[in-house]
């Protein structure tokens, strides 16, 4: 997750500036890459995700590595944009089954219970690569150029991925002769008959499909929750560092980066706590709340180097939501038994999100040459899409509880 994520969402900020310079581009033009790898990954996550069993886990995970770090390192060899956005494509198709969606279904196989508080340390590695790559990245376009930089962090990306896939992961606890986390819970109370409390607990909500849900409003509300979670996470990890470089150069730009990535591990699992203590919805309040305020910040004080800082912790601190919350909302919103595909859809909304912030961002860069207007919209979306969430989960609820009534009454 160090690498499979953060290089294609918040690290290609680093190579906006000088691929842009190097190539004459526009900054919408090069941020096309990163919509291209969104709106390709809409399509083939859910395809692919479909696909992956625990038995093919480990094999889909590998050659998916294997294309996206040839794609890569593919761009150091560019011409024309042409090729940036073909080798954009092939990326967009294999990143999230190079990491996000594999490891999902290893943490539902895995856990029951504190599902949330290990599906955020899992995340936490989004962090982690981001706080530790950003200051290579960086030292590697300065020292050897952009180009040369893409393959040596290709390299790096297939030397550490490879082995860790083959040799550390199971896909089931039954690989090792073991049990989810949480599973024998309930199997240790000598009830019996319908009053009996697991039998309630069996019952008191039922798990929806897709199928089921697509009638339904909140399947809708839930979406575009979803939808606008990733337009502004994209967004600010596009843009946050091309708008601090102008203001105060690429190194501090750079650390910024760090700042934001050291913050997000601290982030997710906190969020994953909340969520496991408190609910989903107290989880996705709190980290909402903080990206609103980390826009506030960007917009009013960016011209003040301290408040930046202040503001990209704030910014690594909230974006978690879109890692941490989006793949736990799907439990509290449909249930766990179609997980799957629940997340491959999710997924698929969100990356939808993720091509269209970056691209409304540098619109209004492109046309005004400013950022402000743009980062406190983003910080009012923040806001709307807490208040869209809580309302698909209350609605979600109800008519769940409604449907394990009658089944409870039919047994």
């Amino acid at each position: 997750m160090s690498f499979s994520t953060p290089l294609i969402m918040s690290l290609n900020s680093l190579y906006v500036l000088p691929i842009t310079k190097d190539m004459n581009l526009t900054r919408s033009a090069y941020i096309m890459t990163s919509t291209i790898i969104s709106v390709t990954a809409i399509f083939a996550t859910p395809v692919l995700g479909k696909r992956i069993t625990s038995k093919n886990l480990k094999l889909m995970q590998t050659h998916a590595t294997l294309i996206m770090a040839m794609a890569y390192a593919s761009y150091g060899l560019a011409k024309n944009v042409i090729h940036l956005y073909l080798a954009s494509f092939l990326i967009g198709t294999t990143f999230m089954i190079a990491g996000l969606i594999p490891i999902s279904i290893v943490i539902s196989n895995w856990f029951v219970k504190k599902r949330g508080f290990a599906m955020s340390i899992v995340v936490s590695g989004i962090s982690v690569g981001g706080f530790l790559l950003s200051p290579l990245i960086t030292y590697l376009i300065l020292h050897v150029g952009w180009r040369m930089s893409r393959f040596y962090v290709a390299v790096l990306f297939v030397a550490i991925v490879l082995p860790v896939i083959w040799k550390l992961i199971k896909c089931n606890p039954e690989e090792k002769g073991l049990k989810p986390y949480g599973a024998d819970e309930d199997s240790n109370e000598n009830y019996s008959g319908l009053n009996a409390p697991s039998i309630r607990k069996k019952y008191e909500v039922v798990d929806l499909s897709l199928k089921q849900s697509q009638t339904r409003s909140f399947f809708y509300l839930f979406m575009f929750g979803i939808l606008s979670t990733g337009i502004i996470c994209g967004a600010g990890l596009q843009h946050f560092n091309p708008y601090v470089s102008d203001i105060h150069g690429s190194i501090f730009a750079g650390t910024i980066v760090s700042v934001y990535a050291f913050s997000g591990i601290f982030g997710k699992v906190i969020l994953g706590w909340i969520n496991d203590r408190f609910g989903s919805n107290q989880s996705m309040m709190f980290g909402g709340v903080i990206l609103s305020t980390s826009f506030l910040l960007i917009s009013l004080y960016g011209h003040k180097k301290e408040l930046l800082l202040m503001a990209a912790v704030l910014f690594g601190f909230g974006v978690s939501i879109g890692s941490v919350n989006v793949n736990l909302l799907p439990f509290s919103v449909f249930g766990t038994t179609y997980y799957g595909e629940v997340l491959s859809l999710s997924k698929g909304i969100q990356q939808f999100g993720m091509a269209l912030g970056p691209l409304i961002l540098a619109f209004f860069y492109d046309s005004t040459g400013s950022y402000k207007i743009a980062w406190l919209i983003c910080s009012l979306i923040a806001l709307i899409t807490i208040l869209v969430i809580f309302i698909s989960d209350c609605i979600s609820r109800e008519i769940r509880r409604e449907m394990a009534l009658e089944i409870f009454k039919s047994i």
